[in-house]
């Protein structure tokens, strides 16, 4: 009887997770989009953005930044982000093309199974110089991966837009 109420309450929670899941998804609570202006160059800001140990002093929440790799166009780094006792790391490639005035990141794998990936444009349209940044971000452990996601979301979202205007305003 013991095994028949496990099985169950795994089969429960299988079908919890994946309509938590899907409320998350269908809601928009793992994707963020933000604009904002900025004043510096697309380059210069690529550039600085390239400088991921910055990161800790320009992006609320990330307490440490270690470079694993450096190329001329990317970055392999680990990240520790955090709130109070609470610290997540991920493994980040960090890739630019200043031709194309394209940011993008990707998680590779990280605690509780976050996974990452974004992108910043700098558009330039009838003189309002922007920064463009989108991003989807998710936890994917069962059940608590959807709620940890919409949990987050404004602190996520209150974390890249300062960051973006800490950026703009450079």
């Amino acid at each position: 009887m013991k095994i028949l109420g496990a099985v169950a309450a795994f089969i429960l929670g299988a079908f919890l997770g994946a309509a938590l899941a899907k409320i998350v998804r269908d809601n928009g609570l793992n994707t963020i989009r933000i604009t904002s202006r900025r004043r510096a160059k697309a380059n210069a800001l690529i550039e600085l953005i390239s400088q991921v140990e910055r990161e800790p002093k320009l992006i609320p929440f990330v307490r440490s930044v270690e470079i694993l790799e450096r190329g001329s166009s990317h970055v392999d780094y680990r990240v520790g982000f955090g709130v109070g006792m609470t610290l997540v790391e991920a493994l980040y490639t960090k890739t630019w093309d200043k031709t194309k005035g394209v940011v993008e990141w990707k998680s590779e794998s990280g605690d509780l199974r976050l996974r990452h990936s974004g992108r910043i444009r700098f558009p330039s349209d009838a003189g309002q110089e922007r920064i463009e940044l989108n991003t989807e971000y998710g936890f994917g452990i069962p059940i608590l991966g959807p709620l940890l996601t919409a949990t987050v979301a404004p602190a996520v979202k209150f974390a890249l837009a300062l960051w973006l205007r800490r950026l703009g305003d450079r």
